[in-house]
């Protein structure tokens, strides 16, 4: 820990009521996100999707999912055959 921030913890950005309302983020957390893209290569963007949008949208696809399997309507993973996952940082 540094400071009480875990230092292996990803860096989030939690938008102002301000920034919702315009929705645009001000320059500090333009700043913030940026920064955290470059060294971590990833930021969580707090509070900008609406919770009832991704509880929607993950019951659609987990219907969805669910049929393909059962019908093997696709092949798994599109018919890729694979073992190895790949994680590419972002640069």
């Amino acid at each position: 820990m540094l400071n009480g921030t875990k230092i292996d913890a990803p860096r989030t950005i939690k938008a102002t009521s301000q920034e919702l309302a315009a929705s645009k983020y001000d320059t500090p957390n333009i700043q913030a996100a940026l920064e955290a893209l470059y060294q971590d290569g990833f930021v969580v963007l707090k509070s900008v999707v609406d919770v009832a949008h991704i509880d929607h949208l993950n019951s659609y696809m987990s219907e969805e999912a669910e049929s393909i399997v059962r019908h093997k309507s696709k092949p798994f993973n599109q018919g890729v055959n694979c073992t190895r996952t790949w994680v590419l940082p972002f640069l």
